[in-house]
């Protein structure tokens, strides 16, 4: 699957984007004590490598 994201990296929305699609894959599975803010009630199937791709790209 080809990247389609593309995003200026020193643009600040960019981080705020990156926190809320974090937070939306660690929330899936939280029970609601634990939930990461800011809390985004959405459940979403992610690609299984999901992890690795959001590495790469926080990364860059």
């Amino acid at each position: 699957m080809e990247n389609t994201l593309e995003m200026r990296i020193e643009a600040s929305f960019s981080l705020n984007f990156l926190v809320y699609i974090q937070n939306i894959y660690i929330n899936q599975n939280q029970n609601k004590d634990q939930l990461k803010f800011p809390y985004i009630a959405l459940k979403y199937e992610f690609p299984k490598d999901f992890e690795k791709r959001y590495r790469e790209r926080v990364m860059e």
